[in-house]
């Protein structure tokens, strides 16, 4: 294992941001129905 590809970690970034803010999202909607 070698150091991991420029590509490869700004894909890592964008997949872990797209899926915290999908939680994010998520978790406020489920604030709002609860309510």
């Amino acid at each position: 294992m070698g150091r991991p590809r420029p590509r490869a970690a700004k894909t890592w970034m964008f997949l872990l941001l797209l899926g915290g803010a999908w939680a994010g999202h998520s978790r406020a909607q489920e604030d709002k129905v609860l309510g």
